[in-house]
This record gives C-alpha cells, sequence and structure tokens, in this order.
C-alpha cells in the first residue's frame, strides 16, 4: 500500500504535465485589435496573403481548413476596421504568417505577392496568434 501512493502520485504528475505541455493550435478567441503598423513588415518568406477570399465567417474557416491540411500557422491578421478608402476588395483581403514557408498554402489561393495589399486602408486588423 506505501508503495501505491507515491506510485499514483507519479502517475499523476506524468498524465498532468502532459496535458499541459500540448500547443494548442487554435486561435485565441478574442483576438487583438491592432493597427496596420502591426503587420510583419518587411514580409518574412514565411508571410502570405489571401485576396478576395469570403469573410463573412470571420476568416475562421480559412484558418481551421490550413491547420487541417497540416500548415503550420503563427499569427493571422484579418480587417476589422477600414479608413477612407473603403472597398469590397479590403473586406477580403487576410495575412498569414507561417511557421516557416510552405508552398501547399498556395492550393487555397494564397499568395506571396502582397503588391494588392492595402493595409494602410485598413485601420485595425483582428490579430490571431497560434
Amino acid at each position: 500500500m506505501k508503495l501505491i501512493i507515491p506510485l499514483l502520485g507519479a502517475v499523476f504528475v506524468a498524465v498532468f504535465a502532459s496535458v499541459g505541455c500540448k500547443q494548442s493550435t487554435q486561435p485565441s478567441t478574442n483576438p487583438e485589435i491592432t493597427a496596420h503598423s502591426t503587420l510583419p513588415m518587411p514580409f518574412s518568406p514565411a508571410t502570405y496573403f489571401l485576396y478576395g477570399a469570403d469573410l463573412s465567417s470571420g476568416g475562421l474557416p480559412i484558418l481551421d481548413s490550413l491547420e487541417n491540411a497540416g500548415i503550420h500557422l503563427q499569427d493571422a491578421w484579418i480587417p476589422d476596421s477600414f479608413g477612407a478608402c473603403m472597398g469590397a476588395i479590403l473586406r477580403s483581403q487576410m495575412v498569414v504568417q507561417l511557421r516557416y514557408p510552405d508552398s501547399s498554402i498556395y492550393a487555397f489561393g494564397f499568395t506571396s505577392d502582397s503588391t494588392q495589399l492595402s493595409e494602410y486602408c485598413i485601420v485595425t486588423w483582428k490579430h490571431y496568434h497560434f
């Protein structure tokens, strides 16, 4: 009996430690609202852009699809509020930064071309960190 109690304690600690160490890949449900100047400029080779996307549901289904495909997200920025140069394309932009470059993201409509990004027309972004 004396041996079982320390053994159970060790098992409890091992199980608790393994559960506590698992890294969640889901973004925070409450994204940080940030100014356009917080985009990771200059953009790294692991930064990708999506234009013309349906973000009416907040863009989270797109992020879920990327994660389900094994694409390792680090950060995502989705437009939150807009300035004077409003337009339909502004509401359909998304920026993601991966943990490392991954060309499989192109199959989801993303590009590495930032020239269409209207970051200065977007006053604030919803910033998700993974």
